[in-house]
């Protein structure tokens, strides 16, 4: 009987402790694990790049000077050569006669034979040279006619006597398209003059010999 009580009051006692402890089951240990965050994306706005307008390349425009009323011009740019004639031709004058509408470039000949100077006139974009020096020849202007005279003298081979006296540049003042006149050559029968002009225009070439012996090639701008 005392064993049976003894047993009993241990069984209290182990009773007794549990319920001292709470009797709750130990308390789960959670770990919190924080998920990393998206990398944050930046928008990236790309500023276009401005570009610059291609280059435009503008002709220069000679503004005419033509006055108001003036005729449609004659004439054209294309290369003009006189019919050849045999003998020489020997320059006395060069004359620039201006109009309003015009520019007239005349060279007066002595023709041995009674004919016409033989001469080319072409534009020509340089530069130029002294015949037979080689020396640079500066002419004033936008655009340039060459009149070259073959078989042609500023002096006669026969007597040695000089025919042309007068200046080797002329620059005329309200002319309306020639800006210089320059004697360029003048060697083993060949004669040149340069026309400077303010642009490009059109030309028209006569001859005319009256009387016969003197003869005379006019170039008109207009």
């Amino acid at each position: 009987m005392r064993r049976f009580s003894l047993w009993v009051g241990l069984a209290v006692v182990a009773l007794s402790a549990c319920s001292s402890s709470g009797g709750k089951p130990p308390a789960s240990t959670t770990t919190s694990t924080s998920a990393p965050s998206p990398a944050s994306t930046t928008a990236t706005t790309s500023t276009p790049t401005s570009r610059p307008n291609p280059s435009t390349t503008r002709a220069t425009v000679v503004p005419s000077t033509t006055h108001a009323g003036c005729p449609p011009p004659g004439g054209s740019t294309a290369p003009v050569t006189t019919p050849k004639s045999p003998g020489s031709s020997l320059l006395t004058t060069v004359t620039i006669a201006s109009s309003p509408c015009t520019d007239r470039v005349i060279f007066g000949f002595i023709t041995k034979s009674g004919g016409t100077p033989n001469c080319n006139v072409a534009y020509n974009g340089g530069p130029f040279t002294e015949d037979a020096s080689g020396k640079p020849v500066a002419v004033a202007g936008a655009a340039f006619v060459v009149v070259r005279c073959t078989a042609a003298y500023t002096y006669d081979p026969e007597t040695n006597r000089t025919t042309y006296t007068g200046p080797q540049r002329f620059t005329p003042s309200g002319a309306p398209y020639v800006r210089d006149l320059v004697k360029t050559g003048d060697f083993e029968g060949v004669v040149s003059w340069v026309v400077g002009l303010g642009g490009r225009r059109s030309f028209a070439v006569a001859v005319k010999t009256v009387p016969p012996g003197i003869s005379t090639l006019t170039i008109t701008f207009a």
